[in-house]
């Protein structure tokens, strides 16, 4: 199975390694998903990101994690499904054969997971992100969808910077 992935997918490959708080973790996928589009042409997740009043959130993660509140996250993501009369639990996983993304998300891992959640929040908050260009525009909004085409635009930019600073 290759991108787009499920985002609890996604969420166990970076919890994998480290506890974080919630908010933490959203700033690594919206920024794993970013590094992902603006490298591979397509999204990384297989649900829109939200632009909520204090940055980016993936609202399948947020449901899932709520409970932790600013806690460090503690466990895994599960999927929960109805197979054969019974309940059947699930811990969806990025596929250790997909090379692009794994080599996309150690990179976001080892870059952002060393900074804090707060420190994040600023960097994608800053004016003309996808994120702040969202609110901006739907200010009224509380939980207002980040277009993939804008996300994906904006890091596509970043990778060329980046390529003609090397």
């Amino acid at each position: 199975m290759a991108a787009p992935y499920e985002a609890k997918a996604v969420a166990n490959f970076v919890l994998s390694r480290k506890r974080l708080e919630q908010m933490h973790l959203h700033k690594l996928l919206y920024n794993a998903h970013g590094w992902h589009s603006g490298i591979e042409g397509e999204p990384l997740l297989d649900e829109m990101v939200q632009a909520w009043d204090y940055g980016p959130d993936v609202p399948s993660i947020h449901y899932e994690f709520r409970d932790f509140g600013p806690s460090p996250i503690d466990r895994l993501a599960v999927r929960i499904r109805w197979e054969q009369g019974s309940v059947r639990m699930h811990v969806p996983h990025v596929d250790p054969d997909d090379e692009s993304a794994g080599v996309i998300l150690r990179r976001v891992r080892r870059v952002y997971a060393k900074r804090s959640g707060v420190e994040l929040s600023r960097l994608i908050n800053v004016p003309q992100t996808p994120r702040s260009e969202t609110r901006r525009k739907y200010p009224k909004i509380r939980r207002v969808v980040t277009p993939n085409e804008a996300i994906q635009a904006y890091f596509e930019t970043r990778v060329r910077q980046e390529r003609d600073a090397a």
